[in-house]
């Protein structure tokens, strides 16, 4: 069995939600360390820079879960409680 047959779905969309969460992580860096922002409407009210960076960090690493099939069988409880929130939030 080659390299490519052992990637599994779920590391996968680990690794492309890895893109929004470093993007995330840079844009959060200036606004943690009070520096001036190329935008200065996001240093007058960082915090919604803040709440959008965090919730797309977490849609993007939960949804990579919540599409795994060994999560919804190993915890089905869960898979469908994070789904309800994900789904009316």
């Amino acid at each position: 069995m080659g390299a490519a047959a052992r990637v599994r779905p779920l590391h996968l969309l680990l690794a492309m939600s890895a893109v929004p969460v470093l993007a995330g992580l840079v844009r959060l860096g200036p606004l943690a360390l009070m520096q001036p922002l190329s935008e200065p409407r996001f240093s007058h009210a960082p915090m919604p820079v803040v709440l959008h960076v965090l919730s797309s960090m977490t849609y993007s690493v939960g949804g990579a879960f919540q599409v795994n099939s060994a999560a919804r069988t190993m915890m089905p409880a869960r898979h469908r409680r994070l789904g309800s929130r994900a789904m009316w939030s």
